[in-house]
């Protein structure tokens, strides 16, 4: 299982998370809460079966077509925090940066 929270940068609406299984048979989407008050930003889970995973974050549009499609890198991790840079203004423009709030996984999980 891989959990945490996300958020887009703009403010604009959290439309999906889609979680890329190392072993891509298992790829899917995330069980996303997004918060009431803050559409921008909330909590995700999934269960993976890799060793790794990378998330595709939709930030702004809707659920079919998301304005911004951004991705983070590969993590081996249980629980994540994730920033996804969706302004042109951003440093990390069209990226999702992920700070770890476990310590790697070690075998599956």
């Amino acid at each position: 299982m891989v959990q945490g929270s996300v958020h887009c940068s703009s403010g604009r609406a959290i439309e999906g998370v889609w979680i890329v299984d190392q072993s891509t048979t298992y790829s899917g989407w995330a069980v996303l809460h997004t918060v009431p008050h803050d559409p921008s930003s909330g909590r995700f889970r999934r269960e993976v079966y890799g060793r790794q995973f990378a998330l595709h974050v939709g930030c702004g549009g809707d659920g079919l077509q998301w304005a911004t499609k951004l991705r983070s890198p590969f993590l081996a991790v249980d629980s994540v925090n994730v920033v996804c840079y969706d302004r042109p203004s951003d440093r990390y423009y069209e990226t999702c940066v992920a700070t770890p709030t476990t310590t790697p996984t070690s075998g599956s999980r």
